[in-house]
């Protein structure tokens, strides 16, 4: 056990380094400051990212994407491809938490907070708390014009020996960035801060920002089972992968929930329903280890028969209350979960620079079907609203689907433009 040594850390010099990254140098800059005592030498450091994100121009994610998975996921998790916060942060009632976050996180430099490294003598001495001042006042910040945002994933950064420990060691670092003012953005695993003392997230108390919507649910930590993918050589010449994971996995909730896993399958799904229901009632409104209804289980396998034969039951079972269940790992209702889906599906075939096929019939009739029984219904009829949603629309008022009224009016005046140009040589 280290021995631990008392530090007067306002004797600390406090040393910025600000370095241009070496394939985005306009958009992102590795930052890092380093507290030095004048007798103990380097006790701490904190290290950063600043992205200039306005300069990404819609391949915000790609960048993010190329830099790690963590900063992906930053990326993915709150903001879309501009760097816009996502939607649901602010109006979802639910998925936008305390609700102190606002357009305000669309604007300015962002500054993602990857590492605060102290030495172990010197910890829980206020120099992780010293090294986020400073973080805040240093160059990169103030180049930001006062509008800079910091963001963060508290997670413990250094090699530990077991869960407990690991556990323990998040809670540490959740409290350093929630005594700093760092509060969370709507439910997810990140905390932001801003250097304005009136924004709401600085007048709310520690004790009044919420968790974590998954971390009920969530057993994925470092110390979790390996993912095991066995490659196999086929006498043709060619590869098998297999993913021993995922297959006991399978196999597991085949045992398990077997209702679940039959909806999932697409198996004789409607009689699995039926013969659930007949066996025992609650079946039809059992949660997975996730916390995923029956309802959830068929939005995630696209699995319409199955929605339309748990939709069918009678009212006594009570399905339709799961309509509005949000107890799940994902934080959201089968509407939600569905539409949250569909976007995924179109950015990551945007990130794959793939063509994009548009909506399935069979999620948006999902779709369709899920808005008119949670009491949401759409004022198109059926056909006519998988033809409006086929392409992405989500206001239901673009031609065919995808020409929203701003493009149209940008086509019409660059047309006019153009016209008045050729008239005029």
């Amino acid at each position: 056990m280290a021995t631990h040594i008392p530090l007067f850390h306002q004797k600390c010099n406090y040393r910025l380094a600000v370095v241009p990254h070496m394939d985005h140098p306009d958009i992102l800059q590795h930052v890092s400051i380093k507290a030095v005592h004048p007798t103990q030498g380097g006790v701490g450091e904190i290290r950063a990212l600043q992205i200039r994100r306005d300069w990404c121009r819609g391949d915000f994610f790609d960048i993010m994407d190329d830099e790690s998975d963590e900063l992906f996921s930053f990326a993915s998790t709150l903001f879309d491809k501009y760097g816009r916060l996502r939607k649901e942060l602010i109006e979802n009632a639910y998925l936008r938490g305390t609700g102190v976050w606002g357009r305000e996180l669309d604007d300015g430099v962002l500054l993602y907070i990857f590492d605060i490294n102290i030495k172990e003598n010197f910890r829980r001495q206020g120099v992780a708390s010293h090294l986020l001042q400073e973080l805040v006042l240093s160059t990169a910040a103030r180049d930001a014009n006062a509008n800079a945002k910091f963001f963060a994933w508290p997670l413990p950064t250094i090699h530990l020996d077991n869960e407990d420990q690991w556990r323990d060691q998040r809670e540490i670092a959740r409290a350093l960035f929630s005594q700093n003012h760092f509060r969370r953005v709507g439910r997810t695993d990140f905390v932001a801060y801003v250097p304005q003392a009136a924004h709401p997230s600085r007048l709310l108390p520690n004790e009044n920002d919420v968790g974590i919507y998954h971390e009920p649910f969530d057993t994925n930590t470092p110390f979790g089972p390996a993912h095991i993918t066995t490659v196999s050589l086929l006498s043709d010449g060619t590869c098998s992968a297999h993913d021993d994971q995922a297959e006991a996995a399978d196999t597991q909730m085949q045992a398990t929930y077997p209702l679940h896993h039959a909806i999932r399958a697409k198996k004789n799904s409607e009689d699995a329903i039926k013969g659930a229901y007949t066996l025992l009632p609650a079946l039809v409104r059992e949660r997975d280890d996730h916390g995923f209804t029956p309802l959830h289980a068929a939005v995630s396998a696209t699995n319409l028969a199955a929605l339309q034969t748990l939709l069918s039951l009678p009212a006594i079972s009570n399905v339709t209350e799961d309509l509005h269940s949000r107890e799940n790992i994902m934080g959201r209702t089968p509407l939600e979960l569905c539409k949250q889906e569909m976007r995924d599906a179109m950015e990551r075939a945007e990130r794959a620079h793939v063509e994009w096929e548009g909506h399935s019939t069979d999620t948006l009739r999902i779709a369709f079907l899920l808005g008119r029984a949670s009491g949401h219904p759409s004022p198109l009829p059926e056909d006519a609203y998988i033809v409006s949603r086929k392409w992405g629309c989500t206001c239901g008022r673009c031609t065919a689907g995808w020409l929203s009224a701003r493009m149209q009016y940008r086509l019409m005046s660059k047309h006019c433009q153009s016209f008045v140009i050729e008239n005029m040589v």
